[in-house]
């Protein structure tokens, strides 16, 4: 896996200053700059005043890390446009002042630069997105009824993306695309507890038999790719799923595979009974994006394939990095809930998922 160069933290002066070089605001709200929780972006949310407006507003000023190329970043754009104007809340890019939505950002901008980073060799794709206003499900008790909601609110996303198709996000070649999972298999002796160790080679074995071989026979679409507790907005009033955010792992893909990274991150907003827990999740999104027999024959091992992913590649990354902690976000969950899937027959799990769901739609 090649490491990413994840941009140098932004004082604040540093974000005011760029968000009025590039974008059209008459003034930025200094007070208001907050760095905001990412994998290997920076974020920070702030408020200011458009020119040609009287409002202040909310929004995000996003610094994309340095292996994303600026094409695909305009391909995210053209997805967020589309699923925005769907009627799906989700963040929108701001145009520049020179009319495009994307702002290369070269290395000399950026200060406080890392002493091992090759300053010569970086450009930084920079956006300003509308704010989305919700809290982060991880903060959110569960329901059943909130659980269905997340995944009818997903099968909806998708839906909607269905038809959607853009060159670059179709041809994306992606590490975190399930269908590339097998190569963190080559990883695997860097972990050092042999207990994880056996519990991923085990997934690999799973993968390997049982889902690698129907890859090309699975249904193909565009998906976000990362709905987990931290994208997925919740208003606190009401308790239903108001926007979703981070739409930098969007690409074309399996289809099934979204219900996948969604069923495992759910796994894990939930300490007991994870498996039965997330059956009104599948329901959900089933309810409004129905798929085949064949996918959801495969959904048990593609879950266990994110999952392992996912505390894999967060672990090898907070070696490089020990200063990025949110990696460490499912560590422990994780492994809990991939022992979890492995002691239990393939066949009692899609019996919960599939047969003894009994939440019905809201």
């Amino acid at each position: 896996m090649a490491p990413i160069t994840k941009p140098p933290p932004l004082s604040v002066q540093t974000v005011v200053d760029h968000v009025i070089k590039y974008f059209p605001f008459r003034r930025v709200e200094e007070d208001s700059v907050r760095e905001l929780v990412s994998y290997d972006d920076r974020n920070y949310s702030f408020r200011g005043i458009l020119e040609g407006t009287a409002t202040v507003q909310s929004f995000v000023f996003k610094v994309n890390h340095a292996e994303m190329p600026s094409d695909l970043v305009e391909g995210l754009n053209a997805i967020m446009n589309h699923v925005h104007s769907s009627g799906i809340s989700c963040p929108v890019p701001l145009c520049s002042r020179q009319g495009s939505q994307t702002v290369a950002l070269p290395h000399t901008e950026l200060l406080t630069w890392p002493s091992n980073v090759n300053q010569s060799e970086n450009m930084f794709c920079a956006r300003v997105l509308t704010y989305i206003t919700g809290t982060c499900a991880v903060v959110v008790k569960m329901t059943p009824k909130l659980l269905y909601d997340i995944g009818a609110f997903v099968g909806k996303l998708d839906y909607v993306l269905a038809d959607f198709t853009h060159p670059v996000t179709d041809g994306r070649v992606y590490e975190w695309d399930i269908k590339h999972f097998m190569c963190v298999r080559e990883s695997l002796v860097l972990l050092e507890d042999m207990t994880k160790r056996h519990l991923a080679e085990s997934v690999c074995t799973q993968v390997e038999l049982n889902l690698v071989p129907r890859l090309k026979s699975l249904r193909h679409s565009t998906i976000h790719g990362d709905c987990n507790e931290q994208n997925l907005l919740v208003d606190p009033s009401t308790s239903v799923v108001c926007g979703i955010v981070d739409f930098g792992d969007c690409l074309r893909t399996c289809r099934v595979f979204e219900l996948a990274i969604l069923t495992a991150y759910c796994m894990l907003l939930v300490t007991s009974d994870p498996i039965g827990m997330v059956a009104p999740v599948i329901a959900g999104y089933l309810d409004a994006y129905p798929l085949d027999p064949e996918e959801l024959d495969v959904l048990y091992y593609a879950v266990l394939a994110r999952l392992c992913k996912s505390v894999v590649t967060g672990y090898l990354t907070y070696l490089r990095d020990p200063s990025n902690s949110y990696v460490l976000t499912t560590q422990v969950a994780g492994w809990e809930t991939i022992g979890t899937l492995l002691r239990v027959p393939k066949c009692e799990v899609d019996k919960v998922w599939f047969d003894d769901v009994t939440v019905c739609a809201p």
